[in-house]
């Protein structure tokens, strides 16, 4: 359950049934004063609930998701790549050292409950405009963040030793495919390296409609990479249409669905907020009877 862990264990969602997973988003580096406040008044009440952690990592700082947002004037950002256009923040020094602080402020004890960091959520929109979604026009970008992720998830490794790390995508890409370019579908293949390196696999499901069957392809395909395990890091219709939520609750929640999901390697699924949850009585309940069906405690790590 996201969007914040702080008050998180007093929603009443979370007292009347087992979340075992809460989420937490970081947006840019002006979150990291709320962060700080972690370490004493949240990270270890959280663990010492027996609840796993999930940190969501976007780059949050823009005005527009498909033109110059947040970027220097210029639009590009040196790498050893060449000069790229895309969000600087990621491939940032600052980036990494605010990673180091993040981790020690929300990792717990090696045996204890799990870290999951959902890292660079939705990357396909960090390259400028459209680039995003093709590799053959972002890969110069998308090889920076690659650098940048392999850096964060080894200082993540290093200062929170209960961390698992995923590179985190838009859940679209099951939407399209362009195999000449790279794009959509075809596009997961020029990640092998990292997800292969990676704890798990991470994806969001955020459309205004089909969030089942894009979900449901992307475990299928995630599965092959790495350990075959993925969680989906944030689920809610971009559009608020409770239609659509209620259709994605029937479609998700049922036996045979979430069969099929968890033999394709899904072990999470985290509602961005609780307000479509809360929205209605029946709905409230229905919530509740979904997660008291099929929640489980956060897995022992290696996942096998």
């Amino acid at each position: 359950m996201g969007s914040q862990a702080y008050g998180a264990l007093d929603k009443p969602i979370v007292r009347e049934v087992p979340v075992n997973m809460i989420t937490s988003w970081y947006n840019y580096r002006t979150d990291m004063a709320f962060f700080d406040k972690f370490r004493t008044a949240v990270t270890p009440q959280i663990y010492a609930a027996g609840k796993a952690m999930h940190l969501v990592i976007w780059d949050g700082y823009t005005t527009d998701t498909w033109g110059p947002k947040g970027w220097p004037d210029s639009g590009m950002v040196q790498t050893k790549y060449g000069a790229v256009c895309g969000a600087s923040y990621p491939l940032s020094n600052e980036f990494q050292a605010d990673m180091v602080r993040l981790a020690k402020n929300t990792g717990g004890a090696a045996d204890g409950p799990p870290l999951y960091v959902s890292m660079f959520t939705e990357f396909q929109t960090y390259p400028c405009r459209e680039d995003g979604n093709y590799w053959d026009t972002g890969q110069d970008y998308y090889k920076a963040l690659k650098d940048a992720y392999r850096e964060a998830k080894a200082s993540f490794h290093k200062y929170a030793p209960n961390s698992k790390v995923a590179l985190s995508w838009g859940g679209w890409a099951a939407t399209f495919d362009d195999p000449s370019r790279g794009g959509g579908r075809s596009m997961l293949p020029y990640f092998k390296d990292v997800m292969d390196e990676s704890d798990f696999q991470s994806f969001q499901a955020m459309g205004n409609t089909g969030n089942v069957e894009q979900s449901t392809w992307m475990v299928k395909a995630l599965h092959g990479y790495g350990n075959g395990f993925s969680l989906l890091a944030h689920y809610k219709p971009d559009n608020n249409s409770l239609a659509v939520y209620d259709a994605d609750m029937a479609g998700f929640f049922n036996d045979a669905k979430m069969a099929e999901l968890k033999v394709n390697g899904l072990f999470g699924f985290s509602f961005m907020e609780q307000d479509m949850l809360m929205s209605s009585d029946s709905r409230h309940e229905q919530a509740k009877a979904a997660i008291t069906k099929y929640a489980e405690p956060a897995p022992p790590w290696p996942l096998t």
